[in-house]
């Protein structure tokens, strides 16, 4: 049974390469469950068009996920996260901060407040800057190539807090 946090991330790491392939930001996700995957995805606005489907909802529509990890290059934005903590993950493991879109730190607001409302909410723990290196190197393989636009100019805030 695989149960590196390495290793899951380099798995989602290739689904970010094929994104970049497809002239995509190289965004990959993974759910993991007990050491198996359940689910794999990358971005692909080039051929959907759905600034909606960011590869960490992909990966959680239509699968079991509780208790699990989900796995992405890129830290979770607030609709990524809250899709995390609604699928009762166990565990959020990323690569890359994302420092105008971010959302690691949504868990820890929940964890401090639950008590005293006595919700019972997946609050997953949160781990960062996996393999951070190397998603940084795949953001700046797209930035060589990619057209002017608010996409390209927001991926460049990757780069520039990834230094």
């Amino acid at each position: 049974m695989r149960n590196s946090d390495e290793e899951f991330i380099r798995e989602a790491l290739e689904e970010a390469e094929a994104g970049l392939l497809a002239g995509d930001v190289p965004i990959g996700a993974l759910v993991v469950r007990e050491g198996t995957v359940l689910a794999r995805a990358h971005w692909s606005w080039e051929r959907d068009r759905d600034l909606l489907a960011h590869p960490e909802l992909v990966v959680l529509r239509g699968v079991d996920a509780r208790g699990g990890t989900l796995y992405t290059t890129l830290e979770p934005c607030v609709m990524c996260m809250g899709a995390a903590m609604s699928s009762f993950l166990r565990r959020v493991v990323y690569s890359l901060d994302s420092p105008t879109d971010g959302a690691a730190g949504v868990p820890s607001l929940y964890r401090e407040r639950l008590p005293a409302l006595g919700q019972p909410w997946s609050v997953p723990e949160v781990v960062g800057d996996v393999c951070r290196a190397a998603t940084l190197q795949l953001v700046e393989r797209f930035l060589e190539t990619a057209r002017p636009g608010p996409i390209r100019d927001w991926a460049g805030t990757l780069v520039d807090s990834g230094r």
